[in-house]
């Protein structure tokens, strides 16, 4: 290499400018700035929806801008810049775990209907089997039932037990 490509330049004499300084001569577009739009009007209906919305709008925003700046804030090294970005980073994370959680949560309550649903129709199914062992015992059977020797016994027994039940719950 000859002297005149090269040139040493004493640390002293550089200067670098900002991060702003160095993407305004970069052609780097900012994002375009709509005016805030009502997306939906704010019911309870429609609540759900606008909280997605909005959020979807602001990740992808979050997102696109982070794309955006990482390559120029690692090259400035400004400490505010690289706070600014790494809070961005942080931001977007927190937002895109919330929205994850809130899906969990509503996979859940599903989960919990469809269970609840099940064990509704099972206690029905046991219901609709004991009115028919019911049904099924005939006038003879229940008298022979009432007038057997241990039916009364049963009966006393299970009343004492009732009792000692309540009492512990006391």
């Amino acid at each position: 290499m000859s002297d005149d490509t090269f040139q040493y330049i004493e640390p002293e004499n550089i200067e670098v400018g900002s991060l702003l300084d160095q993407l305004k001569g970069n052609n780097v577009k900012a994002l375009p700035k709509e005016p805030y739009k009502n997306l939906f009007p704010l019911t309870s209906e429609t609540m759900e929806e606008f909280i997605l919305k909005s959020s979807e709008i602001l990740v992808n925003n979050s997102l696109e801008t982070i794309n955006q700046l990482k390559d120029g804030v690692g090259y400035t090294g400004d400490p505010k810049d690289i706070q600014a970005f790494s809070g961005l980073i942080s931001s977007t994370n927190a937002a895109i775990d919330t929205i994850s959680k809130l899906h969990q949560t509503k996979l859940k309550v599903k989960s919990n209907e469809i269970l609840k649903q099940i064990e509704i129709k099972s206690k029905e199914k046991e219901g609709e089997k004991n009115r028919e062992t019911y049904l099924n015992a005939n006038r003879e059977e229940v008298l022979k039932l009432i007038q057997s020797p241990t039916f009364e016994a049963e009966i006393v027994e299970e009343l004492r037990e009732e009792e000692e039940f309540e009492k512990t719950q006391n």
